[in-house]
């Protein structure tokens, strides 16, 4: 991801730099008479060169000062707002230091020295005979193709910054639309780390004798515990395999989720029970070995079989053998983006773990409980502590907080190219018109018509946004696969995206290019033939 952010970032700087660049050709261009007539009366170009060269590093200076000053009171700010699920290593030590301000300096100087000295390279040359006959507003001038090659350069960087925004927004939404299983609204979690104790079975006694407290309490409708929650990104693996048959080759151990859950948590998270009975008061320490088996797992184990009073060989803990006594639906438990964990469910109170996470629901706003919750928990155990309570929504909300961070980002630099892609192509079209009023106003006292006139300033215009988006779905046909781990049930080269993209783009660039057309209909041949 940040491979990605250090891309888009680059764009977003030659995009910037080819408008700059863009901006300085123009003036360079009402200013060639006076260089050339300054050459014809001796000055060194070299005297020229350096002339623009302060200029150059004046401008680039000035946003580079300004950028650091903005990058500095923004920062922080910006790290608050990650996710806690951003995974970025030592995030809360990121600072502008002298290493930022270091390579802020030599990519301000650098991207002067490239884009602000490309006019007065250019000017060396010509002739100054041929420069002190070209003047302003010559169709001629030797700055206007460098400034279509530079609004081309422009939408060739930008279509690929907006393919990379489009998709990452597609893989969004969809997985939005993911059903995890398991309803979360009005679902309050309550993590703890139960205090350590010589007999495990104390533990279960622990969790037993606070779910029944909490069921107890006005407003909650269920309660149940689990070891680990779902959306924490990752599971309490091992491996089981059917006691029927030989133990398998290390290779091929059928490993999976074990969820260690109490009475009531299936309930209490909505999940389906599809066949068999749920964990009761039966299920205790010194009764036969249970468990429960994921609709995933019945399937792996037992393919078509019925896998209900089959048994399984589970390495975990004293576990041993255990017979199905039902099946569950599957849901997503690591995270929203992974296909269901094959899953075996075992009771707390056979199986006491020592980490215990609260599931309680409620048909209101389940943060209304949490301090009940909280007082009935102090009344089992005074020394217990909780380490955490959040709604499942927001633990959901969570899971999904680093590919919404990704796409906001992306999408905010694809915006903002997109605008200065748009200011390039209105700019250099608005500046074409200026320099053509002679022509224009030539072909009009010809007989041209203005809706023909407007036809060939549009025409100029996205022409110079059709070879750039040429050149910029090649690009995006060779960096949009570095987006395939980013992406869910989305393809790099989603057609959908790729049109809509080239869609607005087109629709962007047309308005951009709509004002300066219009403004050259509008010129009066007789004015221009008079000041000629």
């Amino acid at each position: 991801m940040l491979l990605v952010l250090f891309a888009a970032v680059g764009f977003l700087l030659l995009i910037a730099c080819a408008n700059v660049a863009n901006l300085v050709l123009m003036r360079s261009a009402a200013r060639a008479q006076e260089m050339h007539i300054c050459l014809a009366l001796g000055a060194a170009r070299g005297r020229l060169l350096q002339q623009t060269m302060v200029e150059s590093l004046l401008l680039a200076g000035l946003g580079g000062i300004l950028g650091v000053a903005l990058a500095w009171l923004s920062v922080a700010t910006m790290i608050r707002l990650l996710p806690p699920t951003f995974r970025l290593p030592r995030i809360e030590e990121v600072s502008i230091d002298p290493q930022v301000l270091l390579f802020t300096a030599a990519l301000t100087i650098g991207a002067a020295i490239l884009f602000g000295l490309a006019p007065a390279l250019r000017s060396r040359h010509m002739e100054h005979a041929q420069g002190l006959r070209e003047n302003s507003r010559s169709v001629s001038s030797p700055y206007r193709r460098m400034r279509a090659v530079m609004v081309t350069a422009e939408v060739a960087l930008v279509l690929p910054l907006l393919v990379g925004a489009g998709l990452l927004a597609h893989s969004f939404v969809r997985l939005m639309q993911v059903e995890p299983g398991f309803r979360a609204e009005g679902l309050l979690t309550v993590r703890m780390r139960l205090l350590p104790v010589r007999d495990r079975a104390l533990h279960a006694e622990v969790v037993d004798q606070i779910l029944d407290r909490v069921r107890a309490l006005p407003g909650v409708t269920a309660a149940g515990s689990i070891g680990r929650l779902p959306m924490d990104g990752g599971n309490s693996g091992s491996w089981y395999y059917r006691a029927d048959r030989p133990e398998p080759s290390p290779s091929d151990r059928p490993g999976g989720d074990v969820s260690i859950v109490s009475r009531g948590y299936f309930q209490a998270m909505g999940i389906r029970l599809l066949r068999g009975r749920d964990f009761d008061s039966r299920d205790r320490i010194g009764s036969p070995h249970v468990a429960i088996l994921n609709l995933a797992a019945a399937r792996m184990l037992f393919a078509d079989e019925e896998p209900i009073g089959k048994w399984l060989r589970v390495w975990w803990s004293d576990a041993g053998q255990v017979e199905i006594v039902g099946v569950a639906a599957d849901i997503r438990h690591s995270q929203l983006r992974t296909k269901p964990d094959p899953c075996l469910f075992m009771p707390n109170a056979q199986q006491p773990f020592p980490f215990a996470a609260l599931v309680i629901r409620t048909p209101g706003n389940p943060r209304a409980v949490a301090g009940a919750v909280k007082d009935q928990l102090r009344q089992v155990d005074s020394d217990q502590g909780v380490a955490q309570v959040e709604t499942m929504e927001q633990l959901v909300a969570d899971s999904i907080a680093q590919s919404k961070a990704q796409t906001v980002l992306i999408g905010l630099f694809a915006a903002l190219a997109l605008s200065l892609a748009c200011i390039g192509i209105y700019g250099v079209l608005a500046y074409s018109v200026a320099q053509r009023t002679r022509e224009i106003g030539v072909r009009l006292a010809l007989g041209a018509s203005p809706a023909r006139t407007f036809r060939l300033i549009l025409g100029e215009g996205l022409g110079l946004t059709g070879t750039g988006m040429g050149i910029g779905l090649l690009l995006s046909l060779a960096l949009t696969r570095f987006l395939r781990d980013l992406l869910y049930e989305v393809e790099p080269l989603d057609p959908a995206v790729l049109t809509g993209v080239v869609t607005l783009l087109t629709l962007v660039a047309t308005t951009a290019c709509l004002l300066p057309a219009l403004r050259a209909t509008r010129v009066d041949p007789a004015v221009v033939l008079r000041d000629e």
